[in-house]
Parts: C-alpha cells; sequence; structure tokens
C-alpha cells in the first residue's frame, strides 16, 4: 500500500509485523516482528494520549502564564491509496484506513 505521495510511509498493516518510521522517513524504519498488532497500537496510543494529557497538565500550571503560549498534539496522518484499481488493493487500503483513523 502507498500514501498520495507513493509511499509506504513506514505502514505495513497486513501481515509481517510493524514498521515504524522514524521522523517520517521512509529509509529509516524499523520493522518489529514480535509483539501483537491487534493490541499494541491501542496501547501505544492510549499512553501517548495520556502522555500528553500529562505534558498539557504541566504546562499550564506552570508556563502557559508567564509565557502566553498554547500546546497541542500532531499526530501522523497519512493518506493511503491503493496500490493498483484491483479489488485486493483497494481492500487493502480500505483496510488500513479503518485500522489507522477509524477508532
Amino acid at each position: 500500500m502507498k500514501d498520495s505521495s507513493g509511499s509506504s510511509g513506514g505502514v505495513d498493516i497486513v501481515g509481517d509485523g510493524s514498521l515504524l518510521s522514524i521522523f517520517g522517513f521512509p529509509r529509516s524504519c524499523y520493522m518489529f516482528i514480535e509483539g501483537d498488532s491487534s493490541t499494541e497500537p491501542y496501547l501505544v496510543t492510549h499512553h501517548q494520549i495520556l502522555a500528553h494529557a500529562a505534558a498539557v497538565k504541566v504546562y499550564r500550571d506552570k508556563y502557559q502564564i508567564s509565557q502566553k503560549g498554547q500546546i497541542g498534539i500532531t499526530l501522523n496522518s497519512p493518506w493511503i491509496m491503493p496500490l493498483s484499481q484491483s479489488k485486493e488493493d483497494i481492500n487493502a487500503a480500505f483496510r488500513a484506513i479503518v485500522f489507522l483513523y477509524d477508532w
């Protein structure tokens, strides 16, 4: 599967483990064979949100008044495109989109 830029973007959802792309660069991908890709992405996301909430609290309690700043979160959101117009590729792209965004 490829995203709209023509890159796989370090995302491999089907089967052989997960790929992690460091800083979003496809050439710096690391494959993790072990683990449970049906549950671990949700656990990682859960803890990412908890960590962000903790950082927001610290910023708002200690720094925001003096710095007059804002805090937010930016999440990776690649768009997945089918590699071809075959039914298999279209279905694979759909599954990837559902996996990434439909929860």
